[in-house]
């Protein structure tokens, strides 16, 4: 682990990671967590190919070597961006670290941000409404 890639989590219970940008070497490891949360229809499946080309997109949660979150953000335009593949592993759910992972990625004050509807909710979006 780079000292430089890692971002501290405050006011996270019980967390002894860090979150940093994802590698290369990161993405079978992203795409197992990924895969447990498509049993659960609570995100959308990616196939390993698409996690490496998107590599840049995503920010992980390591823990004593081990990940245990991953998180994407896609800019889709200049002023939008698309919050994907937000999964913690199940045995640190409610623990605060997927929170701590939206406060950690970069974000413009000028882009919007949404997340794209779970495939067990498909009636709703979750785009922002302009009002």
């Amino acid at each position: 682990m780079h000292a430089s890639d890692a971002k501290c989590l405050k006011g996270v219970d019980a967390v002894a990671g860090v979150i940093r940008k994802a590698r290369l070497g990161d993405m079978a490891g992203v795409k197992v967590l990924i895969d447990a949360a498509v049993v659960d229809d609570a995100v959308l499946p990616r196939t390993l190919i698409e996690l490496c080309e998107n590599v840049r997109d995503f920010h992980v949660y390591e823990e004593d070597g081990q990940l245990l979150g991953c998180c994407a953000l896609h800019v889709d335009m200049q002023n939008l961006a698309e919050v994907r593949s937000l999964v913690v592993h199940e045995s640190r759910r409610g623990s605060g670290i997927g929170s701590a992972m939206l406060r950690a990625i970069p974000r413009s004050s000028s882009c919007l941000l949404y997340t794209s509807p779970s495939p067990r909710d498909r009636t709703r979006s979750r785009m922002p409404s302009s009002a």
